[in-house]
């Protein structure tokens, strides 16, 4: 190792891992949150409960800024992720040799197309997120305007 691991990095590096994980989560938290508005703004629009003009107004308004809304956050939340998992990997690289890490798999650069590997696996569940967000927002618009 090239210096001791102290209380102090554990708990830089519990906090980063600790905080990676909480992000995550809130990621899948916020679309199905999404996912639910859009399934309530369906529910009231077939159920009659509002009226039928400005009920859908109403409705395609919620449904159109729960829909960015939830894009932004998704996103915001992908780039603390980012800053979590380079805090992570400044611990692995200060704190373990390069035989160290690569023994460990804890940076794996010793290929050309990982950079690009690790670009879209950050980046996916976000991407992944997105898209259902856009479909969901897209069905209920068409059922309301249908």
């Amino acid at each position: 190792m090239t210096q001791k691991f102290n209380e102090q990095m554990a708990a830089l590096y519990q906090d980063a891992v600790e905080n990676l994980r909480f992000l995550k989560q809130q990621q899948w938290s916020v679309t199905n949150y999404a996912v639910l508005i859009y399934a309530a703004a369906i529910f009231l629009f077939t159920q009659d409960f509002l009226p039928k003009d400005n009920g859908k107004f109403i409705l395609l308004a919620i449904v159109i800024a729960t829909c960015v809304v939830n894009i932004i956050v998704v996103w915001l939340l992908q780039y603390s992720m980012r800053r979590c998992r380079d805090r992570i990997t400044w611990v692995h690289t200060t704190q373990f040799t390069a035989g160290e890490r690569r023994t460990l798999q804890l940076v794996s650069r010793d290929r050309w197309f990982d950079p690009m590997i690790e670009f879209w696996l950050d980046r996916i569940i976000a991407i992944l997120l997105t898209l259902a967000t856009l479909a969901g927002a897209v069905v209920t618009v068409v059922v309301l305007t249908g």
